[in-house]
């Protein structure tokens, strides 16, 4: 885990060596109920696909952006959290949210 700040966001990164994340799911990552089937077998556990979810709504809910990299399976996974140092951009950033979300736009 490492963070640092680019003057207009705080970046926090988060770093795995675990199973990763296969490429054609990478788009799709952060949907509601998203999950691999393979990822579930081989890690012995089920989740229920809401947690990635979750991260994103809240970070987007404070003006910011999360992404997700890997670079296929057994390679592990980097999640990027950007988060608005100055409020106005995250007060801008909150009220699209909230927008797009009452409108049943995805955010």
């Amino acid at each position: 885990m490492a963070a640092h700040s680019t003057g207009e966001y705080v970046e926090i990164r988060v770093r795995d060596n675990g199973i990763g994340i296969a490429p054609e799911q990478l788009p799709r990552i952060f949907d509601l109920y998203s999950q691999s089937k393979d990822e579930n077998e081989r890690s012995g556990r089920d989740g229920l696909g809401i947690g990635l979810t979750l991260v994103k709504d809240i970070v987007e809910m404070h003006g910011g952006r999360v992404k997700a990299f890997s670079t296929g399976r057994n390679q592990g996974s980097e999640f990027l959290v950007q988060l608005p140092l100055n409020s106005t951009e995250s007060d801008r950033r909150r009220e699209i949210f909230f927008r797009r979300r009452s409108a049943g736009m995805p955010c």
